[in-house]
């Protein structure tokens, strides 16, 4: 699958499952922290989509751990701050009985996600010894 493809689907379904976490302002805005802030998570998201596709070149294999070192540094932080929010654990709690399919729709599709993209990663290790083997 083409890589904006994927990563517009992606984007697109995971943005629907955390907004359905929220329930209309009476769930759990958690599920909105790699998405923060005010759509950093959206441009940082689109750099490692072009990045994803040009892995074969050094320096793309050197920023691409990098920016997805700063997503997760970026969502655990808005984690905490929606935790302090969501007062802890009480809207999760309340989404959890009420919905907990959604909650599971969007921890396992961010996760899904991030094994598709880390496997992508590894596997250009190997597409790069290829190419240099056969020069």
């Amino acid at each position: 699958m083409k890589p904006l493809l994927f990563g517009t689907i992606y984007l697109f379904l995971y943005c629907l499952f955390a907004f359905a976490t929220v329930g209309g302002g009476h769930g759990t805005t958690l599920f909105l922290a790699p998405l923060m802030p005010f759509g950093f998570g959206f441009v940082l998201f689109l750099l490692v989509l072009y990045l994803f596709d040009k892995l074969d070149s050094r320096f793309s294999k050197t920023v691409y751990p990098a920016l997805m070192l700063i997503h997760y540094l970026s969502t655990l932080f808005w984690l905490f701050y929606l935790w302090e929010i969501d007062e802890g654990y009480k809207y999760l709690l309340k989404t959890w009985n009420t919905e907990f399919g959604v909650i599971l729709l969007a921890s396992g599709w961010y996760l899904l996600g991030q094994i598709i993209i880390w496997a992508n990663f590894y596997k250009s290790f190997g597409r790069s010894e290829e190419n240099s083997a056969s020069l």
